[in-house]
């Protein structure tokens, strides 16, 4: 940043205090991570819509635009016409870029003959409480 001239601080906390500042709109920036809870884009889209600022909002963004899309998209069920406002929804994202998307982790996933009921689920990270052990010979 130096050989650009710009100034950065980068301030040490507690995760904690770093959800206070965001939901308080003090905080500038910071390195957040999301992992999907279900197949639907409603989840994603609403991290970014205008009422949900100093909520889930945390770059509080408020493009009326985007908000419109969203509401549509809101009372629709799937189909191909919501998958179209989710992607018009997803081209303002990138355009304007409320955030900077900048990883996406692979993962592979082994097993061993004797783990019975193993399945990876698309979403849910823990589903070792799932899995029975058995002997073999």
């Amino acid at each position: 940043m130096d050989a650009v001239g710009v100034r950065i601080k980068f301030k040490k906390g507690r995760f904690a205090d770093f959800i206070k500042e965001s939901n308080a709109g003090t905080l500038q920036m910071w390195n957040l991570s999301w992992s999907a809870g279900s197949p639907s884009g409603d989840f994603w889209m609403g991290l970014f819509y205008g009422p949900n600022g100093g909520k889930s909002n945390d770059a509080r963004m408020k493009l009326a635009p985007f908000d419109r899309l969203y509401e549509r998209s809101r009372v629709m069920a799937p189909s191909p016409e919501r998958t179209r406002l989710y992607q018009d929804m997803t081209r303002l994202l990138l355009v304007y870029a409320p955030w900077v998307f900048h990883a996406h982790y692979i993962s592979t996933h082994l097993t061993q003959p004797w783990v019975r009921g193993y399945k990876k689920h698309p979403f849910v990270q823990s589903n070792w409480r799932y899995l029975d052990l058995v002997r073999t010979q």
